[in-house]
């Protein structure tokens, strides 16, 4: 999933360990969601890369499509360019 630096904050998505993506961070990180990290073998995301891209932090898990399916692991790179012709809207019910 393609993020920018307002995303997670914007959407209320909460770093369960590590940080949020920097500009900076084109192509050389990326956080992954909270089911991924599960999957990883010994339980530790800093030691990890995904396509190249270091791990620097975890987020709890949120769904991404219909609420009828399993949330499934996520990878969430920072990148302004890619995305750039996608809106989103976030609807807060009371």
């Amino acid at each position: 999933m393609i993020i920018d630096s307002s995303t997670l904050k914007v959407f209320g998505f909460r770093i369960i360990d590590g940080r949020n993506l920097f500009p900076s961070d084109v192509n050389k990180a990326c956080l992954i969601n909270y089911t991924a990290f599960k999957q990883l073998k010994d339980d530790n995301y800093k030691n990890h890369k995904v396509n190249g891209s270091e791990i620097v932090g975890v987020v709890a898990d949120f769904h991404v499509s219909s609420l009828y399916n399993k949330t499934g692991p996520l990878v969430l790179m920072y990148n302004p360019i890619w995305g750039t012709n996608n809106v989103t809207i976030r609807i807060s019910v009371r």
